[in-house]
């Protein structure tokens, strides 16, 4: 994430700790994953176990038979040689000897046959166990991430990059399932963790730059899918084009970078299993040939050999994986550490209220370190409306976004009802709340739903009568499915004067005790500005003396019939009053009217 600080990257045990951690709410789950697995290894080994008896006493140089007669067990090199009692003479009787040898292969048999019916369930039971923990541990961490990014102060969110955070939510959390299997075995399997410390971090490390790449990608058609207008109007796909190229071909080489050491690191291995398994083979040879081992000994060392092989392969590639995997883990839990919003204290109280209204107390605030409001104190009555004027970066946004406690003042304080907006819950701040701003954002679902917005549990009758009021009524009824018509991403299935209308329908459902106008018809055209301003007008009369409306103004309609109106410059209030008593002292407002507000 670009901004993101250099710093001491986080060992690997301590991510794969964390990760782990999301395993604790399914402990149950998990203890029957373990269960399950240790009973698969022990059936599993219990297979190989059955090659010793069939080799050594269905293969073996000597025979052996007891004495009906007498009882004495006597022995042979083979079933012909051993027809009478070495003891007594009496008749062996071969087909004796047979018979017990078929009962033992049948008892092998049978329990290589239950071992095979175990083994089904058991098998099952550990796959689906340990992908279910694995997916929901993810679908947990992924709802804590998204709901992380909806606290953090909104400086912080304008601040990053739309493409990268959604990178880390969506590619970088489904890369994280990796991380998390291999966490599981960390959690089983302690000593797994020792190699994972000690081994070097430039796969992981390379891997998180391959992260970083794609996240820049992710943002760069983010871009220019939301301009998509834009990019056709200047025909400028091709540049476009050109530049995601770019990043993409930065990803891939990040990629191969990491997939070369993971190559590199399964090649050493593979000559590492294959030095072993040879020494191996070369003591059990010299065994055997001693006769220190026998015939049934050295088929099991050879089938331990055989499944040796797979797993010490499968080891070095969970590792490769789990260390990239990490580089996801990484990036994400970068947002999870993020520092969110202040809670609430836990005096916290609601909004019983205006009072006797909106008080700015010596407020002064700066975007790290550019001071942008200085000093400003201005106190507002239930009633009234109050239009901010003034040129671009005068403060006039932040004033109603410190309203909102979307930031927090430096110095000063803002009461309503005289108190500190600080101490009342931030829900019920913002229920008292409505915002129409220059750029109407609309959500991709019904023209009903969004009017609904305002209040989630209005009926239908209320959502037509807000539309009504803000004078869209006619065209929705006038389209197929009325209130039921998708208005596509951002409102782009409509026009700016009936997105903008569709807002104020929203604000009017709400019914707020403090609206805020954020330069709402600057970016409309001469008809929908009319329509629009009577909304507006309709909007802000409609709360009457219960409620306070700032209007941050472009057009002069709505400044000349506010009750005051605001001159901002460089942060600061430098005048004050009505239309009329501003525009006699003929001071900044009047020569910032002949400028921009004549007609």
């Amino acid at each position: 994430m670009s901004g993101e600080p250099a710093g001491k990257k986080a060992p690997a045990w301590r991510l794969a700790a964390r990760l782990v951690g999301y395993l604790r709410k399914y402990k149950m789950i998990f203890a029957a994953y373990f269960v399950g697995m240790l009973l698969l290894s022990a059936v599993d080994r219990g297979r190989a176990a059955l090659i010793k008896p069939l080799f050594d006493e269905f293969g073996a140089e000597e025979v052996q038979a007891t004495c009906g007669e007498c009882g004495t067990v006597s022995s042979a090199a083979d079933e012909e040689a051993l027809l009478h009692c070495t003891k007594c003479g009496e008749n062996l009787a071969g087909g004796e000897l047979e018979a017990l040898q078929w009962d033992k292969l049948y008892l092998l048999a049978w329990i290589a046959l239950g071992i095979s019916v175990l083994i089904f369930p058991l098998k099952y039971m550990k796959e689906y166990l340990s992908f279910y923990l694995v997916q929901r541990s993810i679908n947990d961490l992924r709802n804590e991430v998204t709901g992380h990014i909806l606290k953090l102060p909104l400086s912080r969110v304008q601040n990053e990059k739309t493409g990268d955070l959604l990178s880390r939510v969506t590619t970088d959390a489904v890369q994280l399932s990796s991380a998390m299997t291999g966490a599981i075995t960390i959690a089983i399997f302690p000593l797994y963790g020792i190699p994972v410390y000690l081994l070097g971090k430039k796969m992981r490390r390379t891997s998180k730059m391959a992260l970083d790449k794609m996240g820049e990608a992710t943002e760069s058609q983010v871009q220019f899918y939301s301009g998509i207008r834009i990019v056709k109007a200047y025909n400028r796909e091709e540049h476009e084009m050109e530049e995601y190229r770019k990043l993409n071909w930065a990803y891939f080489r990040k990629t191969m970078s990491s997939r070369k050491r993971r190559a590199l690191s399964q090649s050493i291995t593979e000559l590492g299993i294959s030095l072993m398994i040879a020494g191996m083979i070369i003591v059990g040879g010299f065994l055997f040939l001693k006769e220190e081992m026998t015939g049934g000994g050295m088929a099991v060392f050879a089938l331990g050999v055989a499944m040796l092989n797979q797993p010490m392969k499968q080891l070095t590639r969970s590792y490769n994986v789990f260390q990239e995997s990490l580089a996801a883990a990484e990036r994400v839990f970068h947002v999870l550490d993020m520092e969110v919003d202040p809670p609430d204290p836990a005096d916290a109280v609601p909004v019983e209220g205006l009072g006797e209204g909106i008080e700015y107390r010596n407020v002064s605030f700066a975007y790290n370190s550019d001071p942008v409001l200085s000093n400003v104190s201005l106190t507002v009555s239930p009633g009234q409306v109050i239009a901010l004027v003034g040129p671009s970066g005068a403060g006039k946004s932040t004033l109603i976004d410190l309203l909102c406690r979307f930031y927090r003042p430096q110095e000063g304080s803002i009461r309503i009802g005289g108190t500190d907006v600080n101490r009342f819950r931030r829900s019920s701040l913002l229920e008292q709340i409505a915002m129409v701003t220059q750029d109407p954002f609309l959500f991709n679902d019904t023209i009903g739903e969004n009017i609904r917005y305002g209040n989630l549990s209005s009926t239908q009758e209320e959502i037509e009568e807000a539309a009504k009021a803000a004078h869209i009524h006619d065209f929705i009824s006038g389209i197929p499915d009325r209130y039921d018509t998708g208005v596509g991403e951002r409102g782009s299935k409509l026009s700016g004067g009936q997105r903008q209308r569709i807002t104020i329908a929203r604000a009017i459902l709400k019914d707020p005790a403090i609206l805020l106008l954020d330069e709402a018809t600057s970016a409309l055209d001469t008809e929908s500005e009319h329509m629009v301003q009577k909304a507006l007008t309709g909007l802000m009369e409609r709360g009457g003396s219960n409620r306070i409306t700032f209007v941050i103004a472009h057009r002069i309609s709505t400044v000349k019939r506010a009750d005051r109106i605001l001159m901002l410059e460089n942060g600061r209030i430098v005048e004050s009053g009505t239309h009329d008593e501003l525009m006699e002292i003929d001071g900044a407002y009047a020569n910032l009217y002949r400028k921009q507000f004549a007609d």
